[in-house]
């Protein structure tokens, strides 16, 4: 990982990123990516994960950089990846690929995990079931009308710059996944606070959030 005064060069699970940075932030984000790295290949050890693409295009939407979108919209076109792909590019524009019907039906032919296939021993249940699949071609063109207003090597949270105030309000109304990344960035700004814990139950998440009242 490098640095300079307009940003750094950093690399996450193999895959070579740069990032706007400002030099009061450096030692937080190459802790962030240190951070970042080691849980993925944790993911990857437990073999919770196959495939390095597949946890490459999971760092590329936690991290937000906008530059590598062209190559997450490629990976939508490999049905394995194509979720997750299209996961990864909400997580940084914010667009709901389904409400703007850039979604797509199942490639056919697809079979997700676990088969019906008696002799079949991998009987892990499909990672993105809940999620839809990807147009890569209208993606593609939304893309291309909407790109200028993102700056490459700048980091994004569902369309927003990632900022403290951003993250608290991801906590109180995205989804599962948006939630843990803006608590991630969340600890990685705010040192000394604990990484709050979106697996608490809802009660104590309201609590924690400001958002029930004290009996």
């Amino acid at each position: 990982m490098s640095a300079d005064t307009t940003g750094m060069q950093i690399s996450i699970m193999g895959r070579e990123f740069r990032v706007a940075c400002e030099p009061a932030e450096q030692k937080s984000l190459q802790e962030a990516v240190e951070y970042l790295n080691r849980k993925m290949q944790e993911i990857k050890d437990q073999g919770k994960i196959n495939g390095l693409d597949r946890i490459a295009i999971m760092a590329a939407g936690a991290f937000g950089d906008p530059a590598i979108i062209p190559w997450l919209i490629v990976q939508m076109n490999t049905p394995e990846l194509a979720r997750v792909a299209g996961e990864a590019f909400t997580m940084i524009t914010g667009v709901d690929i389904a409400y703007q019907d850039l979604d797509a039906d199942k490639p056919g032919g697809f079979e997700a995990r676990p088969t019906e296939n008696p002799e079949d021993e991998n009987v892990q249940m499909d990672p993105d079931d809940n999620l839809p699949w990807p147009a890569a071609e209208p993606i593609a063109k939304w893309w291309g009308s909407h790109a200028a207003q993102f700056e490459n090597g700048a980091r994004y949270l569902l369309g927003k710059p990632i900022s403290v105030d951003w993250c608290r309000q991801v906590l109180r109304s995205g989804r599962q996944r948006q939630r843990a990344a803006a608590a991630l960035e969340l600890a990685i700004r705010e040192p000394g606070q604990p990484l709050f814990n979106v697996a608490a139950p809802g009660f104590r998440q309201q609590q924690l959030l400001g958002l029930r009242r004290k009996l």
